[in-house]
């Protein structure tokens, strides 16, 4: 039971990880504080698939 517990909690944390970061890239780039070239864009697209 608290095995369960515990990957629920795991669980629900990187959601609410993915969601702050998710915010806060949106925030970042409708004000234009981050420019980025396409390199860099596949760059870290490439990262993130790895």
């Amino acid at each position: 039971m608290s095995k369960a517990f515990e990957d629920r909690i795991g669980v629900e944390r990187r959601k609410m990880q993915r969601t702050i970061v998710c915010e806060v890239l949106d925030e970042m780039f409708k004000e234009g504080s981050i420019s980025l070239d396409n390199d860099e864009m596949v760059k870290i697209v490439n990262k993130k698939v790895a």
